[in-house]
């Protein structure tokens, strides 16, 4: 039997196979399992990877997983073949292997580099069916299987998981319905680490049933937590194959079930007289459509034959039938959208099985790759690389500067260690120890004093962990903040710490916080995060050698500032040997910004230190560190304005804004000046582009000036014309190459500032820890306080594994690190920590427990005697754990005020009181659900509603809003809404605790709070009460993917709203049908985690849906459009963004990014984007800067509202805001500012180039809200024309309006109201722009801008010349070492064509052209407008001529 011979029948799965193995290995390996005459030969490995656990897979031990068939059965096997897992015990290998044909949880079925690694694909089986059976062709050879052997070669790129959970039938006992599945499901996910952020994004194939689970499994987590919300944030899409969306014949599967329990439970769920999977349907087609997931479905075409008892067995040999139609597989999408279908000529189980060579693979193979280029990003900062003339730089012509340069990256200054370590700290990394509330009175101080506890020895002399284990509640997390914060703690472990680097550090898990406080990378980025800022200087021993590798990647193609210096004197004949080498050096040095800040100011701090005798820290050396590493930080922020482009030059005023914070007001005059001295002196060294300028001396001879007037002779005795010419024509490809240089050091800059300011990936975090925990170079001491590992968002084996591993460290490091941790007393943790030093808390909080029911138990409370003597066992029973005794108390004294009151004497009551204490559950969340279902169905909705309402709500909730809360739950559309709302909902205090305690169980408690006096809805109340849940871990609870179906039980089928739903129609209400943030965020957020459109409620009769269309006619009084507030503040309304707005339905649900309402709207009526009267450009931007809007959901809303009819040409208003918050800066830096919202100037150029290529005439001219002439018409009246107009060149950024000049061929010298061409906007006098208008671009992108213009056919004005303006601008790009020799061949003119003021815009054809002077045939600069006739300004309120003439006749009068 040994030897039996079972060629490739059956497909095994071998686990825990060490990670140095491989094929070969393991066959030898396994050949030891088989029979005397079995060898390697009968064991055929198909697939060898890693294991799918997250956590494991990063470190350096990964175990892996493979799938295997066998000629020759091991023994083991052979001798227990009904068992389904058996375990190989290997010599040597800590745990044994173990081989099992089930396939359940995850299976990987291919191995993929981490460098191509890019997506996961999770495969999930059908109904009765083998996770891997389900996939392979049908017949005795299970040789082959698609997924795994084909999809691997064809879709490099992306990993392929099994899935694998029990779905028999036959003999099945199980009674888990289609919800149990999905939250098996959901755990998996979340123990396999796609929760975090730095998983790969997710793609699903699934089939039958496996499908239906998957829908759930979405809609399940778009209403969850922010743990399995981050999961479906993940998922980009799914391939279903004959997955019933409008369910299947099940009849002869019910008559082979009988009574068995699964066929009422998960069999009629799937049936096709299911009521469940229309509504699923439905759901998971909102929520793919708002997060934009792909899915596709397959349908088959083949019938299959039903099942009929064959000699006592079911078999599928009965007669013919359709078990999906394609109507119910694709949910009709074959008619609607083809595209997303595909057509399968199998039948329903064959319609996975896949042979080899089948044509289908590669149509599958196709749709995967649809769905990975909808996800494409661009992630290379700048996209700029090696050209092939930099490429073939010949560096042997200079050796020189090879022997002096070594690698930049070597020196640890060169790297920003602060903004590293910032990188590192997690957002909110410090909360939750903020939040846990400060122990009360003197608890927990028996921790010092008691000898049993041994913490104070464990301090001053212990080494390892030392556990606080507590059951949930029992005030572990206190304790731990207690300790943290204690003195005593730090002085009793002066004992054991050493004189070198000691380290604090301290994580407290937190799992109903974000994904960084709960996560494994979080604990990572934490520890060495606080180990970075307590001891900076290890940085080049354990950061470095990691950003140096990942920087040498990312900048191969970009060479060295040392290779381009070479090419640059190359390509423009410099000779190296004539230049000083100091001048070289500091070019070279222009890389170390921080180096050369300490050299050039720091270097003078002693110098300076003699005039800080007035200050009263003259003393203190601690404050003079603080003071010049403020310095310091603010030098590398000022370096980073430098080297990007499109920035304002770090001028002395705006250094000099920068410092005033910083340096003490009373400071010695002199002192300021020297340090404004030196940190002008520091900016002048960093700036390479004007280091290299200084280069260009070199190109001419002797006394010349490289940035005269080219029509100027400058030594005519010695030179031609000619050799003038040459001369210039040299030095002018010299600025060609700097310019190239420079953009190169740009972009080497950028990819160095995105390493040390980027997201740091597991590996990277691994690899440092590692570093930190095996260096030999320095003593360093880490203690670590972490709280709460129960409350790790992962397999608690990992982190158990993790905290022996970090104490174990490395025998030969000289680092040393001691934990001291709490966590519940979970089987894993006693498994791994119960030989170490510690404590369990809920053994020593008796009294305080004893003390807390004594405190609850009133003496003239029924049955309080009875109780009180019942006080040891609830405290005995509450095994420390606080909030349970609070609930059993509470349960306990409502049953005994019953039972005083039906007569029961004491010895019966206490009977009963004891019967009811034993019953009651131990575990919280059970106890949790067990309230919950004593309360009556009747009110479980409303139960639902308040628990849901509560938990989603961002604001507190007060007790007056509940009668309005749970009306608002109970209506279905507007009408409704309106007619409720005639009445006020009002109550008083106590019925309303009476209501909420009856709804809630005790759930959640009315406290007193301190609010502001804001009137609460029509009623005008003002509450002093809110409603709290009675502990955060209640939060957790209804957070749960299974919430909805333990308070509503066969209910939750019939509702797909949930807290955010209701919450949306009661601000509707509570605002008197007022558009307001809370509003939209609600309605947004319903829209998202439930998949359903609320078109009912804001598009069908809604509070909007008398606002009238253009079509409509004006003299109904019903359909003119009344004004919506914004619920914004006075202060922080944007220029131009009135208070209140007019707003069309279809307006609201873009402002809203509610895309179920529009895609329901536009199915109903093609035309409504095109006749809504609204801004829509306006509402877009105000929602962007109130956080609804995303760059991408800007751009993706854009492109919608075009291809369905807006105009962006109509919209002029909101056009120019948009164009105007382009060129607006609120203070000196990189980022553009939307009202309360800023973005990069990248984002920015994002959204507003969608705009500019959605509109037709790029002549237009919109209002310029900036303008101080249009500040009184920002809230002007309806019909009010702005004063002050541009065209939309003038607005545009460089990039911007490059795409104008370059792809729309704008019109160089348009001109805006006053006359001004773009030239001009540019050149404006700043005091006098600044009375006109705050659009002045920085510098930096006013000369990029000026270029453009220029080299378009530009021309500049001559009272630009007569103000001055012109040389004012020219000096200050000449000072910061821009060139300025093109701009002075450039012809000035003097405007002269009438500009005739209209109401309307024009057409094209209305436009008079006014002739130009023509530019010089000799010019350089040529462009489609260059000797073309000058169109006029359109929607202009004045004249060129008359406003350019009388500035010029004023200036030359002055």
């Amino acid at each position: 039997m040994c030897g039996k011979h079972v060629p490739n029948s059956k497909v095994y799965r071998l686990r825990d196979i060490p990670s140095h193995l491989d094929r070969q290995d393991v066959a030898r390996l396994l050949g030891s399992f088989l029979s005397d005459d079995g060898t390697p030969a009968d064991i055929n490995i198909a697939s060898l990877a890693s294991s799918c656990d997250f956590w494991t897979r990063s470190g350096p031990e990964v175990a892996k997983t493979a799938t295997l068939t066998f000629s020759k059965l091991p023994t083991v096997v052979a001798e227990n073949p009904s068992a389904t897992q058996w375990r190989l015990p290997v010599l040597g290998l800590p745990r044994p292997m173990i081989l099992d044909e089930n396939f359940y949880g995850l299976t990987p079925l291919n191995h993929v580099h981490s460098s191509q690694h890019e997506y996961d694909c999770i495969v999930i089986s059908g109904l009765a069916s083998h996770p891997m059976g389900s996939w392979q062709p049908r017949g005795k050879d299970k040789s082959f299987m698609w997924i795994r052997d084909a999809l691997p070669d064809l879709a490099p790129s992306i990993r392929f998981i099994l899935y694998g959970y029990d779905t028999r039938l036959a003999g099945s006992r199980s009674f888990q319905r289609v919800p149990d599945l999905a939250v098996s499901l959901i755990n998996t996910l979340k123990s396999g680490g796609w929760a975090l952020p730095s998983a790969r994004p997710l793609i699903f194939f699934a089939h039958s049933l496996g499908g239906v689970v998957l829908k759930q499994t979405f809609t399940m987590l778009a209403g969850s937590g922010p743990m399995e919300s981050s999961v479906l944030a993940r998922t980009k899409g799914a391939i279903l194959f004959g997955v019933p969306s409008q369910g299947m014949p099940v009849s002869d599967i019910f008559t082979m079930l009988g009574v068995q329990p699964n066929k009422d439970a998960l069999v009629r769920d799937i049936s096709d007289e299911s009521q469940f999977l229309p509504q699923l349907e439905r759901q998971v087609s909102g929520i793919s459509y708002v997060r934009q997931m792909k899915l596709y479905w397959a349908y088959e075409t083949q019938t299959t034959p039903s099942l009929i008892e064959v000699n006592g067995e079911y078999q599928r040999a009965g007669p013919e039938t359709i078990l999906v139609s394609r109507q119910s597989a694709t949910g009709g999408r074959h008619q609607s959208d083809p595209a997303a279908t595909i057509q399968i000529d199998a039948n329903h189980s064959d319609i996975a099985k896949l042979t080899s060579g089948h044509h289908l693979i590669h149509v599958v193979t196709h749709k995967l790759h649809e769905l990975m280029d909808s996800d494409q990003r661009n992630l290379a900062p700048g996209g700029l690389t090696a050209s092939a003339e930099f490429q073939d730089s010949r560096v042997s012509s200079t050796p020189f500067l090879l022997d002096q340069m070594t690698d930049p990256t070597m020196d640890p200054q060169f790297w920003d260690v602060t903004a590293i370590t910032n990188s590192l700290r997690a957002p909110g990394r410090d909360e939750r120890l903020e939040q846990i509330d400060d122990r009360a009175g003197h608890s927990f101080e028996w921790v010092y004093d008691k000898p049993s506890i041994g913490l104070s020895d464990w301090l001053g002399s212990g080494n390892g962990l030392f556990w606080i284990s507590g059951r949930p509640a029992s005030g572990k997390s206190t304790m731990m903040k207690f300790l943290n914060n204690d003195s005593r703690t730090w002085r009793l472990l002066q004992g054991w710490q050493t004189k070198d680097h000691q380290i604090r550090a301290n994580f407290f898990f937190h799992h109903r916080g974000a994904v960084a406080q709960k996560s494994f990378d979080g604990l990572i980025r934490s520890i060495l995060s606080q180990v970075m800022e307590q001891a900076p200087k290890p940085f080049a021993s354990i950061i470095q050698p990691i950003f140096q590798d990942r920087y040498r990647e990312l900048t191969k193609e970009l060479g060295t500032l040392q290779s381009d210096l070479i090419w640059l004197f190359e390509r423009s004949e410099l000779d190296p040997n004539a230049i000083p080498p100091a001048h070289i050096t500091s070019i070279l040095a222009c890389e170390f910004p921080r180096k050369l800040f300490r050299q050039l100011v720091t270097s003078r701090r002693n110098s300076m230190i003699a005039n800080f005798h007035t200050l009263d820290m003259s003393d203190d050396r601690n404050s003079d560190i603080a003071l010049w590493n403020k310095m310091e930080g603010l030098a590398l922020q000022l370096q980073k304005k430098i080297v990007q482009p499109d920035t304002r030059r770090t001028t002395p005023k705006l250094i000099r804004n920068q410092l005033s914070p910083i340096i003490p007001q009373h400071l010695h005059e002199s002192s300021r000046k020297q340090i404004m001295a030196s940190l002008m002196a520091w900016r002048d060294a960093v700036d390479l582009r004007k280091r290299l300028s200084a280069l260009g001396k070199f190109l001419l001879p002797a006394g010349t000036n490289a940035d005269v007037d080219a029509d100027v002779d400058t030594d005519a005795d010695a030179d031609t014309r000619e050799g003038r010419a040459q001369r210039d024509e040299r030095y002018m490809k010299f600025r060609i190459h700097l310019e190239s240089v420079t953009e190169r050091h740009v972009a080497r800059q950028a990819h160095r500032l995105a390493l040390e300011t980027g997201d740091w990936t597991m590996p990277m975090l691994h690899q440092a820890l590692r570093c930190l925990i095996e260096q030999q170079d320095f003593h360093m001491d880490i203690f670590l306080f972490l709280d709460a590992l129960d409350e790790y968002d992962g397999p608690p084996e990992i982190v158990a594994e993790f905290l022996r591993d970090l104490v174990k460290g490395s025998k030969s490091s000289p680092t040393r690190v001691k934990i001291i941790f709490s966590s519940r007393p979970w089987n894993v943790f006693l498994k791994e920590f119960g030989h170490c030093e510690g404590f369990r808390i809920h053994e020593h909080t008796e009294n305080d427990i004893r003390e807390l029911c004594v405190h609850n138990i009133k003496p003239d409370m029924p049955g309080a005697k009875v109780m009180l003597h019942l006080t040891g066992e609830i405290v005995q029973r509450a095994r420390g754990v606080f909030l349970w005794a609070r609930l059993v108390v509470h349960d306990l004294l409502a049953l005994a005020a019953t039972s005083v009151q039906a007569g029961v004497d004491a010895k019966e009551l206490r009977n009963e009181l004891l019967k009811k204490l034993e019953g009651l559950p131990l575990e919280l969340v059970d106890y949790y659900q067990a309230i919950l279902e004593r309360i009556p169905p009747i009110f479980r909705w409303d139960t639902y509603c308040l628990l849901e309402s509560v938990c989603r709500s961002k604001e507190p909730v007060y007790v007056e809003e509940v009668p309005a809360i749970l009306m608002a739950s109970s209506i279905t559309d507007f009408a409704q809404l309106q007619e409720r709302s005639r009445g006020h909902f009002v109550m008083s205090d106590e019925e309303a605790r009476s209501q909420i305690q009856t709804l809630s169980g005790g759930l959640i408690e009315v406290v007193e709070t301190v609010r502001s006096s804001r009137p609460i809805g029509p009623s005008k109340l003002v509450s002093r009460y809110q409603l709290q849940l009675l502990h955060q871990t209640m939060l957790e609870f209804v957070e749960r993917p299974q919430f909805k179906i333990i308070v509503l039980g066969p209910m939750c089928h019939t509702t797909d709203e949930n807290g955010h739903s209701f919450l949306a129609k009661y601000y509707l209400y509570r605002e008197s049908f007022q558009v307001t943030l809370q509003l939209k965020q609600h309605a947004s957020q319903s829209e998202r985690t439930t998949g359903v459109s609320q078109a009912t409620l804001f598009l069908n009769g809604s509070f909007l849906a008398s606002r009238p269309l253009k079509d409509k006619d004006p003299s109904d009084a019903q359909a003119l459009p009344s004004r919506i507030l914004w619920d914004s503040p006075e202060e922080v309304l944007a220029p131009g963004m009135p208070e209140w707005l007019d707003i069309s339905p279809i307006g609201f649900a873009v402002s809203a990014q509610l895309h179920l309402c529009i895609k329901e709207a536009t199915d109903q009526d093609n035309r409504v984007i095109e006749r809504a009267p609204d801004s829509f450009l306006t509402l877009i931007l105000w929602s962007f800067a109130e956080g609804l809007y995303g760059v991408n959901d800007v751009v993706a809303m854009i492109k919608f509202l075009v291809g369905h009819g807006f105009k962006v040409d109509h919209d002029l208003k909101g056009l120019g805001k948009f164009m105007c918050w382009g060129l607006f800066r609120p203070a000196p830096g990189v980022r553009v500012s939307i009202i309360r919202r800023t973005c990069s100037t990248d984002e920015y150029e994002t959204m507003a180039m969608a705009i500019l290529e959605a509109c037709e005439d790029i002549e237009l001219s919109v209002p310029d809200f900036f303008s101080a002439t249009n500040a009184s018409d920002r809230r002007g009246g309806a019909g009010r024309p702005y004063q002050r107009q541009a065209k939309l060149l003038h607005f545009s950024t460089p990039k911007l309006a490059e795409y104008l000049l370059s792809q729309r061929g704008a019109n160089p010298n348009s001109v805006d109201s006053n006359g001004q061409t773009p030239l001009e906007h540019l050149v404006w006098h700043p005091q006098t722009a600044r009375q006109e208008s705050s659009t002045v671009l920085p510098l930096g992108e006013r000369y990029t801008k000026f270029s453009l213009l220029a080299e378009h056919g530009g021309v500049r004005a001559q009272f630009a010349e007569a103000d001055g303006s012109w040389l004012q601008l020219m000096s200050k790009f000449q000072e910061s070492g821009y060139d300025i020799a093109p701009f002075k061949r450039l012809e000035s003119y003097r405007p002269r064509a009438p500009f005739v003021a209209q109401q309307q815009r024009p057409s094209r054809s209305e436009i008079e052209p006014a002739e130009y002077p023509p530019m010089p045939s000799s010019s350089r600069m040529q462009s489609p407008w260059v000797n073309q006739a000058r169109p006029t300004g359109d929607n202009a309120l004045s004249t060129v001529a008359q406003v350019a003439s009388a500035r010029v006749d004023a200036h030359l009068r002055a």
